[in-house]
């Protein structure tokens, strides 16, 4: 079985480089309350997003 964090791929998606880190900055969870229903649900809305035809990134520093 294999895992993997979503806040990887959100990250690198959203676009937002950290120059201290070398890396994309996590972001935030909206709508994830540390929950395990709601914070599915949150993940669930990020990865819809993400996947949306023409949806390049959320609006960051895009390299």
């Amino acid at each position: 079985m294999r895992f993997e964090d979503a806040m990887v791929p959100y990250s690198d998606w959203y676009g937002d480089w950290s120059e201290y880190w070398g890396n994309y900055a996590w972001q935030p969870l909206y709508g994830g309350d540390h929950r395990a229903v709601s914070d599915c649900r949150a993940v669930v809305e990020r990865l819809w997003e993400m996947a949306k035809p023409g949806n390049g990134g959320g609006g960051g520093d895009f390299r």
